[in-house]
């Protein structure tokens, strides 16, 4: 959450709260919870009531922090990585039979060298799986509804 917004003129205007958080972050616990269960019960609607209730028994606290760099720094931040290609022409090894197969780091095996084939409708997939092939998202996102839902919650 940015400390602030942009007005009518383009032109930003700082929260009247000491620079701190554009919302009061116990609002956005609050709020944040509650979009967040409501998503819950439309994904799980087979689930009882009372396991919907409990999640409200506690409070929840959401990271917030001040902003640490002025509004100018964090768009050209973010701009670093909006536009940005996904992956570059030398990491990718082999095109063949619908085939791509790529290079890639995997930093859990001490950033060791790896590659990985994936069809070509898959790699290219850019962020809706289940639009390029059903089996996509039971094979990449197995069976873990809870996952499921959070990425589809995400990208709502």
């Amino acid at each position: 959450m940015p400390g602030g917004g942009v007005t009518k003129q383009g032109k930003w205007k700082p929260a009247r709260n000491k620079g701190k958080f554009l919302f009061p972050v116990k609002a956005m616990s609050r709020v944040f919870r509650a979009r967040f269960v409501a998503g819950l019960r439309k994904a799980f609607p087979e689930q009882p009531k009372a396991f919907f209730d409990q999640l409200f028994d506690k409070s929840w606290v959401i990271y917030a922090k001040r902003p640490f760099q002025p509004p100018k720094a964090v768009v050209e931040y973010l701009g670093r990585y909006t536009h940005k290609i996904a992956i570059s022409n030398h990491r990718i090894v082999n095109l063949d039979n619908g085939q791509v197969t790529f290079s890639y780091k995997d930093y859990r095996k001490g950033a060791q060298k790896l590659q990985m084939s994936l069809p070509d409708q898959e790699f290219i997939c850019t962020g809706n799986p289940a639009a390029v092939q059903p089996a996509y998202s039971a094979q990449r996102l197995g069976q873990n509804p809870a996952l499921r839902f959070l990425i589809q919650w995400l990208e709502s």
